[in-house]
């Protein structure tokens, strides 16, 4: 649990950290998982723990982690193709691994070769920074 208390601390010095999701992971030493752990109770007003298992059901879901390819059944990993399909009034879920994204950019080795995500790193390498998202725009489709 202190591990986690400093990790939240420490992130929050750069990151407005409102909520957190322990779904999984590897096991440990007895077999348990980060999500068997609970919220340490100093943690209790400071930050939600989201994708516990007892969430809220979604219209369609997205996750950039390896085991989502065959979890969510999602063939094509390019996020803004998930952000498409999104029709107004239903609810959608979009899991981030923070272990993805570093500073400087270092690319996950087992998506090297797909066009989307060649795209969004030669983007951020040439335009450090910026978002690449600021010029995505979501078109709602009936």
């Amino acid at each position: 649990m202190a591990i986690f208390e400093d990790d939240v601390k420490r992130l929050k010095e750069y990151f407005k950290v409102d909520y957190f999701s322990a779904h999984g992971g590897a096991r440990g030493p007895n077999q348990e998982i980060n999500r068997s752990l609970g919220l340490p109770r100093s943690l209790f007003k400071k930050i939600r723990w989201v994708h516990n298992g007892g969430t809220p059901r979604f219209h369609g879901n997205y996750s950039d982690g390896g085991y989502a390819n065959k979890a969510y059944g999602l063939q094509n990993r390019d996020i803004r193709e998930f952000v498409k399909t999104w029709q107004p009034g239903k609810r959608y879920r979009i899991l981030t691994h923070p272990q993805y994204y570093t500073t400087p950019c270092d690319p996950i080795g087992w998506r090297k070769g797909h066009r989307w995500y060649e795209n969004i790193i030669n983007y951020s390498l040439k335009n450090p920074g910026k978002s690449v998202w600021d010029k995505f725009k979501v078109k709602w489709s009936k």
